[in-house]
């Protein structure tokens, strides 16, 4: 239920992020890493100040178990609302950004730092999101059932990846050329990006 940064250096741990009340099952640093966010079996999604140790927001709440989750830079590919509060003194690098988080119960939640996006799918299964990457103007979720698929941020389109056979999709990975997905089938699986068509 919390936390730790670690100085690789010295191998101390100088801080310590408290404030969960189930495991942590991801995280996500923001930019260069004064603010990293996190979600838990709590069903909360937390936005921290490395340096201070404290809890700036809790972005989520009240939803099932959060499995993942993952910042997705969309400049100026998406109109983003603007922010309804004041930014915290302590909150850096989180404008033109969205947070992509997967829920046990299949269900995906986009927002920006306050304002909630519309949620772009829920019903292609109701199986859990194990991970999920930003991908051009979307981004990749893996799926407890071996479903791994590609949505566009408005919606409008989505890929299925095809060969997991119903084996969960444990994580996914990209670089500018290719989509790898780790299976627990002991495959490791490379796409194409431009095979895509997206």
């Amino acid at each position: 239920m919390q936390l730790k940064i670690w100085d690789a250096a010295t191998g101390h741990c100088p801080v310590t992020l408290k404030g969960h009340t189930g495991s942590v099952t991801d995280f996500s640093i923001v930019e260069r890493g004064k603010n990293i966010i996190s979600v838990s079996k709590d069903g909360t999604a937390r936005l921290w100040n490395c340096a201070q140790a404290k809890c700036l927001n809790v972005l989520v709440e009240g939803e099932s178990e959060i499995n993942c989750c993952d910042i997705i830079h969309v400049g100026n590919e998406v109109d983003i609302p603007d922010a309804m509060e004041t930014t915290d003194e302590l909150e850096f690098g989180t404008e033109g950004k969205l947070l992509a988080i997967g829920c046990e119960v299949g269900k995906v939640i986009i927002m920006s730092k306050i304002t909630e996006v519309p949620q772009l799918l829920c019903h292609d299964s109701a199986s859990s999101i194990l991970c999920v990457k930003p991908l051009k103007s979307g981004f990749v979720l893996g799926r407890r059932d071996g479903l791994c698929q590609f949505y566009t941020l408005d919606g409008t389109s989505k890929v299925q990846l095809t060969g997991s056979n119903c084996d969960p999709i444990y994580d996914v990975s990209v670089d500018s050329n290719f989509v790898y997905t780790a299976c627990r089938d002991k495959t490791i699986r490379k796409y194409r990006i431009s095979d895509m068509n997206i």
